[in-house]
């Protein structure tokens, strides 16, 4: 290829990531009530940090192996949800992780970062667990709770699948 139909090509090209930066500093100046989304401002966020201790409490309570406790801090409504069995009430909830709960010696969750916004709470977190088995369970999680009048009205908590089924597989 000679330079000239190179240097032909590269300045199509800057001519279309020209054109690609005007269009996203066009969007960037939309406000957002434009796309349907709220803006939380400091003052309206007064209770993002009492659910952040909340949702914390929550994974504490669960960690300490405190199903019931954990329960407590749920409104009697709460749903819960996680990848596989899906959507589940309280009871439903207690029922799915009783077993898991049975084989576990030990858990910790190790907190990546915590996120507030509004009543909304996401959780990045680690956990390790040692099992009655003899297996180490290890997981990332991503946990999104939201709250009302102080208690969870929803725990959705998404994680692999992979690492508890071969960590739980009876042998």
């Amino acid at each position: 290829m000679d330079t000239l139909t190179h240097c032909g090509k590269n300045k199509r090209n800057l001519g279309r990531l020209h054109s690609k930066w005007k269009r996203l500093a066009l969007i960037a100046s939309i406000p957002a009530w434009f796309f349907n989304t709220t803006v939380a401002r400091a003052d309206d966020c007064s209770q993002c940090a009492e659910n952040k201790k909340l949702a914390l409490a929550y994974l504490d309570r669960m960690a300490h192996r405190d199903m019931d406790g954990a329960l407590a801090l749920a409104a009697a409504d709460a749903r819960f949800w996680l990848s596989g069995p899906g959507d589940m009430d309280k009871q439903g909830f207690k029922g799915f992780l009783a077993p898991f709960n049975q084989m576990i010696l030990n858990i910790r969750f190790d907190v990546d970062s915590v996120t507030a916004e509004t009543n909304r709470v996401a959780v990045e977190a680690a956990s390790a667990a040692e099992l009655r088995n003899g297996k180490t369970y290890r997981n990332r999680y991503v946990f999104m709770f939201t709250a009302r009048n102080g208690k969870l009205v929803a725990v959705k908590e998404y994680s692999d699948s992979a690492p508890a089924r071969t960590a739980f597989k009876s042998e």
